[in-house]
């Protein structure tokens, strides 16, 4: 204990605090009560828990006893005259080290002036200023850090908290907590490097018994502060002189107290010699945490949800910042700002509407945004980071993450693209003639690298990318109509880029549509994505589009069995086409009183395909119709519909380990053998039953009569996966199990429960919760054991997507662990082709390192019967790795080129298949090899692999 440390009226305080009147108090608590009551025992108590570290920076860097006095009695008394300012009170130890630094600096300076004529014959004859030196840098550049990643450096390092303290002073979690340690020390590691410390391993080891930085504060140090906080003056001159210049700073500043890091209590500040030895570059330091660190590095989930902590309560936010500017790097002024989810609902928006801001002249904005979406990015748990969004008046639109994956949000940097080449269009019919009055709308807009589109162009005409393969994507909504002449002008998309859209008109059939910013030929290609159209059109910026002649489907929905006219059910309709999986929701409508609906917008079809989802706790499941139509030419359609009552289903989706609840979606399936599926007739064809949980968790979905499932699942990869699947039957041996509208995997959903029920059963309650389960740590290595940077892996979380960012630092978390199925995490760096794996279950002491080795690399040429290449074809792994782990997973390079030839990049040591899929065929699968296995560094080529041709293709 840092007790041992302290003086006698330092322990005594610190007796108090842990036994007395003043145990448990949080910083709010006790600088509330001294503003309040100029309480000195709360002030005093203040002291006792901060001092210690505000004394090791201050001895730090100034290295003279009186010099470190007067900042410590500085700090304390910027502390005296702010505290009623302090914005959160329970975040102090971060501002507290800013204040101390920075006072400390300024007395450094001045210090320094006097002693200018001795400063020549003192440079480099005493080594302990070259410590004190080192000490200034580094506390320099945790100051520098921004206050998320500052926050764990403090409360781990200098204050000596194990990463469960901290985690829980911070209201983070153990993973969010080691993920921002890691990266915050990536950051100093290569700061002090890039200031030319890569060599002072002789320093960096000397300050393991640098246990100077934390001796004794004298009481006469203490009974200053707090008598001066109380009203007498008892502090000297100088500390009056600089905590009075640090609090015209902050005045002139207007940072509020310099932004509080959200930083607690502790009573000892540690030494520097492991978060020196951190940045050693030797491999092994760099993996090592706060000595301290005695409790297991895996936790599971506690048994009663905790109290919920202040920056979780309802409308918390964080602030985001950044700059707009020109693609020429000048500030855009006027900017708009927003901020993009990738899933609908993750946070609810702002009273009044989605968060906004306005750039300002220098370019700079401050977003606030809702607290969870960023807790939600910041634990890794988001499916994709927020981005912020840009808007300006001459330019396309622009974007940037605010977050990563693996991170805290960061000050962003979007630059704006040059809006100068408008689409312009002309919408005619199928004679040529003008079609005034249409809508043209747009969905999304799509940005290549490099903002180029030329390479995508040629990859996409050969062949070798698919429509929107390399495209980054932003839904983009802008609605223009066409003129008399049918024409139309599009600005706002930006240059170089590709935009969907949509063509709508009373009296045309609603199509979609792509088009590029760029004086282009239009491309023509086959669309392997979605099966149809089975040919895709990307127009240039100049073009005419045909529309086809429409039709309006006008019906009544009804209950099956009693007639009755059901309102509020919402109708989606498209023309039939049994080549087509592809649910289009442009054309809708919902029922009103009467049950009555009307389509606007189809195309003139023998046969429609019609969707009807039932409103929120109607207690009728989703159905699907496939229709015939009599209507001639542009006569309307009229099909009646008829909707079966199941059973409805209320509950709640909550996390285990917080009892809060979760933004999800909750699905109903009928067993295959359900014998009261055939009462259904519209129900299974394709679509199943689905509904969202709303702010507190709640959901209400409609099931059908007999034995069927209940799945959940959470918008975030954070969770295990099949949980409650081993009570369905046929799905305990952990494969699929035969249902409708199609079969269910315990690997695509977090939670199951089992359902049967009786005919015309009153509403059901059915509550659900997914376990986040377990997480692990590890540092990843080069072959010569140093830490290494750029690396991409795969199995960090359960749900995995193949196009995400490489690591920012050497260090991984593996999130939602299972003991009872282990899991394969892959590591990759390209640039140095180095690849590594190993398999986890969450139970591991931990944390890992993980030794990366030379790729090995297969290599081969597929070809048909008349030994003419085969191309269009896509490897996967043959068999399932995650059912066996000897077997490896095909990440890299699955795709065939235009002659035929493929290069796979594998994991040395396991064994790897491979079969090929068709873009014709995406659902056969033809064996190519199976149990290569290479050593490190290996390339194997398998030379020509037939491609026998399945039967009936």
């Amino acid at each position: 204990m840092a007790s041992a440390a302290l003086g006698t009226t330092l322990r005594q305080i610190h007796r108090l605090l842990s036994e007395g009147s003043l145990a448990g108090l949080s910083d709010e608590q006790l600088l509330t009560r001294y503003v309040a009551e100029r309480d000195e025992a709360a002030f005093e108590a203040v002291v006792a828990r901060h001092g210690p570290m505000v004394v090791g920076v201050c001895r730090s860097i100034l290295r003279d006893e009186h010099a470190a006095e007067d900042a410590f009695q500085a700090t304390f008394l910027v502390l005296a005259r702010k505290a009623n300012a302090i914005s959160d009170r329970d975040s102090l130890g971060g501002w507290l080290h800013r204040v101390a630094y920075r006072i400390a600096v300024a007395a450094g300076v001045e210090r320094q002036r006097r002693r200018q004529a001795e400063a020549s014959a003192s440079v480099l004859s005493d080594r302990s200023e070259g410590r004190g030196d080192w000490h200034s840098v580094l506390h320099e550049e945790i100051d520098r850090l921004p206050e998320v990643l500052r926050a764990p450096i403090v409360l781990c390092y200098l204050q000596e908290l194990t990463y469960e303290q901290a985690a829980q002073q911070l209201s983070w979690t153990v993973p969010t907590l080691r993920s921002r340690l890691a990266k915050a020390r990536g950051k100093l590691r290569s700061r002090l490097i890039r200031r030319g410390l890569i060599g002072a391993v002789g320093l960096l080891g000397g300050l393991a018994d640098a246990r100077w930085a934390i001796a004794a504060i004298p009481a006469h140090w203490i009974r200053r502060v707090v008598s001066n906080a109380a009203g007498a003056p008892a502090v000297s001159g100088t500390a009056v002189t600089l905590a009075s210049a640090m609090l015209r700073t902050m005045a002139f500043s207007r940072t509020k107290g310099f932004a509080i890091v959200a930083v607690s209590a502790a009573v000892t500040m540690a030494s520097f010699g492991l978060l020196a030895a951190s940045f050693q570059g030797n491999g092994k330091g760099l993996a090592q945490e706060p000595v301290n660190k005695v409790l297991p590095r895996v936790i599971p989930p506690p048994v009663s949800p905790p109290v919920r902590p202040t920056r979780d309560m309802p409308g918390a936010t964080v602030e985001v910042r950044g700059q707009v500017v020109d693609p020429a790097g000048k500030p855009v002024a006027g900017a708009s700002l927003r901020i993009d989810q990738y899933v609908t609902g993750l946070a609810k928006p702002a009273e009044g509407g989605e968060p906004t801001a306005k750039s300002g002249t220098d370019g700079r904005f401050t977003l606030t945004v809702p607290r969870d979406v960023i807790d939600m990015l910041s634990q890794g748990l988001a499916r994709r980071a927020s981005r912020v969004v840009a808007s300006a008046s001459g330019f396309g639109l622009g974007w940037a993450e605010a977050g990563s994956r693996s991170d805290n949000v960061h000050d962003v940097t979007i630059r704006m693209v040059e809006d100068d080449v408008p689409l312009e269009g002309r919408v005619l019919d199928l004679e040529g003639r003008p079609i005034a009055g249409a809508l043209v709308r747009t969905s999304d807009v799509f940005d290549p690298p490099g903002r180029d589109l030329s390479p995508w162009i040629e990859t996409f005409k050969n062949g070798v990318n698919g429509p929107y393969d390399g495209l980054d994507s932003m839904p983009l909504q802008l609605t223009r109509t066409t003129g008399p002449d049918g024409r139309f002008r599009l600005d706002g998309v930006g240059r170089e880029r590709v935009v969907m859209f949509t063509i709508f008109g009373p009296t045309i059939e609603l199509t979609r549509g792509f088009a590029m910013t760029k004086e282009t030929p239009p491309i023509r290609a086959a669309n392997p994505r979605i099966i149809a159209p089975k040919t895709v059109v990307y127009h240039g910026c100049r073009f005419d589009y045909i529309a086809a002649p429409g039709r309006v489907v006008t019906g009544v929905v009804r209950d099956q069995d009693t007639a009755a006219p059901l309102v509020g059910v919402e109708i989606h309709g498209m023309s039939f086409d049994s080549s087509n999986l592809a649910y289009y929701k442009e054309v809708n409508a919902i029922s009103d009183e009467q049950g009555r609906y009307r389509l606007v917008g189809l195309g003139q079809a023998d046969h429609y395909r019609l969707f009807a989802t039932p409103g929120q706790g109607q207690p009728y499941p989703t159905a699907e119709f496939i229709e015939k139509s009599t209507a001639f030419g542009s006569q309307s359609a009229i099909i009646d519909l008829r909707l079966k009552r199941g059973i409805l289903v209320r509950g709640r989706v909550t996390d285990k380990a917080t009892g809060k609840p979760l933004v999800a979606s909750v699905v109903s399936f009928a067993l295959r053998d359900n014998p009261h599926v055939k009462d259904f007739p519209a129900f299974g064809k394709a679509y199943e039953p689905r509904a969202y949980t709303d702010a507190e968790g709640r959901f209400e979905i409609a099931a059908l009569p007999g034995p069927g499932i209940l799945a959940a699942r959470g918008y975030s990869d954070g969770y295990l996966s099949g949980v409650g699947a081993e009570a369905i039957p046929g799905m305990n041996s952990g494969l699929s199990v035969s249902a409708l509208p199609h079969d269910v995997s315990p690997s695509h959903y977090h939670v199951f429960a089992s359902l049967d029920f009786e005919p015309g059963a009153e509403p059901v309650t059915c509550d659900m919760q997914c376990d986040p389960g377990r997480s692990l740590s590890g540092t990843i290595v080069d072959p010569e054991g140093k830490p290494i940077t750029g690396v991409w892996a795969h199995g960090l979380k359960p749900v995995q997507i193949i196009n995400h960012p490489a690591l920012e630092t050497d260090q991984f978390q593996a999130i939602a662990l299972d003991s009872k199925h282990p899991r394969r995490l892959y590591f990759f760096h390209e640039g140095r082709g180095l690849s590594g794996s190993v398999v986890v279950k969450g139970t591991e002491s931990g944390p890992l390192v993980v030794q990366l080795q030379p790729q090995g690399v297969i290599t081969g040429r597929i070809v048909d019967d008349d030994g003419e290449p085969k191309t269009r074809l896509e490897l996967r792994s043959f068999n399932k790795p995650e059912l066996n782990l000897l077997r490896g997973d095909i990440l890299k390079g699955g795709r065939v080129d235009s002659e035929g030839r493929f290069r796979l990049v594998v994991v040395p040591g396991l064994a790897y298949g491979a079969s090929a899929i068709t873009e014709q065929s995406p659902g056969v699968r033809v064996r190519l090899f199976e149990a290569e296995n290479l050593g490190p560094g290996e390339i194997r080529d398998l030379g020509d692999l037939r491609f026998k041709q399945p039967p009936g293709q």
